[in-house]
């Protein structure tokens, strides 16, 4: 498909730079820009990504039956 080799060649280019990418749905592909001037190298999280997830779904997880959305769901 077009828009995949489209997407991939993004990929490619973001190997190497920086690359801002977003669908075009006017045209039905991805498109893709190279930022002017040096953004400089990544800052990286020191958390692994188990612990930024845990982080980022910690208010959303349904741990026991007492849960708001449980209770609705069983009519309390």
């Amino acid at each position: 498909m077009p828009a995949d080799i489209a997407h991939l060649a993004l990929q490619n280019k973001a190997l190497d730079s920086w690359v801002r990418t977003w669908w075009d749905s006017s045209h039905n592909t991805w498109q893709g820009s190279i930022p002017e001037g040096d953004l400089g190298e990544p800052i990286w999280p020191h958390e692994s990504f188990a612990e930024l997830f845990q982080n980022a779904i910690a208010d959303r997880t349904i741990a026991d039956e007492n849960h708001p959305l449980v209770k609705q769901l069983r009519g309390r």
